[in-house]
């Protein structure tokens, strides 16, 4: 029984706690934002679509409002004046901070690399860009944040 209990309590743990939200280029994806325990966040995938062609970064990607309890998240090559990036841009629908880490695989490499620690901001679009050719984005410790 002791055993029993122990599985479910650390599936229980990945999934609200430990949350990973990988995204492969080219994607656009909405999640509903519900909170887990203390100041952690976990999320349920609502909807995806596929962005083929590279996107203007200035456009209006994401410049829709979000419901509070919704994030919307567009990892993408985009285009400014004549360079091209990777773009990630998410939007949240919450007041306030949320941090959150991630790690990115490049072109044609198996494993993930760290990046920085980073910050969204409620009810603004938030943009990271790279130039770097990379195929595919891991986000995760999603939690309340501040500067």
């Amino acid at each position: 029984m002791k055993k029993f209990l122990t599985i479910i309590l650390i599936a229980f743990g990945t999934t609200a706690f430990c949350q990973n939200i990988t995204l492969k280029i080219g994607t656009e994806a909405t999640y509903q934002v519900n909170k887990a325990s203390g100041k952690k966040f976990s999320f349920s995938l609502l909807d995806t679509k596929a962005i083929d062609q590279p996107v203007e970064l200035g456009n209006d990607l994401l410049k829709e409002k979000v419901d509070s309890n919704m994030m919307k998240i567009a990892f993408v090559k985009g285009k400014m004046s004549d360079r091209s990036e990777i773009s990630l841009m998410i939007k949240t629908g919450r007041t306030g901070m949320i941090k959150y880490s991630a790690k990115i695989k490049y072109a044609g490499r198996s494993k993930f690399v760290s990046t920085d620690v980073n910050m969204i901001i409620g009810s603004v679009k938030t943009m990271e860009m790279w130039q770097d050719d990379i195929s595919e984005i891991q986000l995760s410790d999603f939690e309340e944040g501040s500067f």
